[in-house]
């Protein structure tokens, strides 16, 4: 039952939820007008085959009985056999037939759920403190129902009366065959028109169900907040997060600015750490770069490992900007970055730092 400040649809969260605990749109009343529409059509269409073998068959047995002084064994069995099978086979085939219209609409309204978690046992449903207090609206509302099927009911065998009267008066001057017939015809139009009605009346309370459903799963603006801070995280983990993941790639990157070839800096304000492999590499990439704070302590870790740091704050803005690290250099750097490595050679006396 949705309470007061929930105005809000369900999320698909809350939704997928309620369908985890057993919550399922669900119409009894659909349920069971499609399994009474199956079983008119059943009645109507098979069932006077179905009577006209059985008044055969029991013919027969009274002919059996009459004509043999006494029923052996293998009579009684066949007899049986028959019975079973040729005369209650097609009552075992409908009704197998009704199970099936009942699990395949039942497993349509609700989408094909299924909750293991309603098999077990309940004890808050055998308390009658939680049913007592919803009673009231519930025998308003079934009272309202019997008393719509009632009137629909009282109409339509008016109406069948008025229509069939001459019909029907003439029964009495047919034959019992004949009576039979007409009282068989005239149920099964009553039966097919009521199974209709009713059909009609469970789509209803059908949609009834789909949104009474979504009105006790609708949910307060705090309640979305909440699941959606479950959802992704609250913001304090997730800023911690993020520190200790730059923490960890500030290491790495001081650890891979021990191995550079040169840093080139701003002078203060920009550094970044490039390395290069004539051997194996076919371009310098940069392996580290900072500003600010970040480029004083490269700096100072190239100073205490001995690697050469030139200023040049054109290239050393440019390569900040346009290059992450772990990249190659773009081609259009390729002339001033070799014209610092050419630098670097020379000045170590024709090596490269390793």
């Amino acid at each position: 039952m949705a309470q007061a400040g929930q105005t809000e649809k369900a999320t698909p969260q809350r939704l997928k939820k309620a369908r985890e605990e057993g919550r399922f749109v669900s119409s009894r009343e659909l349920l069971s007008s499609l399994e009474f529409l199956a079983a008119v059509y059943v009645i109507t269409h098979y069932g006077p085959g179905w009577f006209l073998r059985l008044r055969g068959r029991t013919s027969h047995w009274i002919e059996v009985a009459f004509a043999a002084p006494e029923l052996t064994l293998n009579q009684f069995t066949v007899l049986g056999r028959d019975l079973i099978v040729f005369d209650l086979g097609p009552v075992w085939v409908a009704g197998l037939g009704l199970v099936a219209v009942a699990l395949a609409t039942q497993m349509a309204t609700t989408q094909f759920g299924f909750a293991t978690g309603n098999l077990a046992p309940q004890l808050s449903r055998l308390s009658p403190a939680s049913r007592l207090k919803d009673y009231p609206a519930q025998a308003m509302r079934q009272l309202g129902q019997a008393l719509v099927v009632l009137l629909l009911a009282g109409f339509a065998l008016y109406a069948l009366a008025i229509d069939s009267y001459p019909v029907i008066l003439s029964w009495g001057r047919g034959g019992v065959a004949s009576g039979f017939r007409g009282i068989s015809l005239a149920a099964g139009d009553l039966l097919q028109k009521g199974a209709v009605v009713f059909a009609v009346l469970g789509l209803i309370d059908l949609v009834r169900a789909f949104r009474r459903y979504h009105h006790d799963l609708m949910m307060s603006k705090q309640e979305i907040k909440e699941e959606m801070k479950d959802a992704e995280g609250s913001p304090e983990v997730k800023r911690k997060l993020r520190r200790l993941q730059r923490e960890h790639s500030r290491r790495r990157m001081m650890a891979d600015v021990e191995r550079a070839t040169a840093i080139i800096t701003n002078p203060t304000h920009y550094a970044v750490a490039i390395f290069f492999d004539l051997d194996t590499m076919a371009a310098p990439k940069v392996v580290g770069k900072g500003k600010n704070y970040l480029a004083r302590r490269i700096r100072e870790r190239a100073t205490a490992k001995g690697i050469p740091i030139v200023e040049n704050p054109p290239l050393a803005r440019a390569l900040y900007q346009s290059v992450a690290i772990g990249q190659e250099i773009p081609a259009h750097l390729y002339k001033a970055v070799a014209e610092i490595l050419a630098y670097i050679y020379r000045l170590m006396g024709g090596r490269l730092p390793r």
